[in-house]
């Protein structure tokens, strides 16, 4: 039960640090776009 819920954690850590990468990359392009 403690190792569902350690390995469920994790599984929501990296996509919470996911989504924060694609923001910034996201920002980057979009930042790039405009600079054209």
């Amino acid at each position: 039960m403690i190792f569902l819920f350690i390995h469920s954690y994790r599984l929501t850590r990296v996509i919470m640090t996911n989504e924060r990468i694609e923001k910034k990359s996201a920002k980057r392009r979009g930042f790039l776009l405009k600079k054209q």
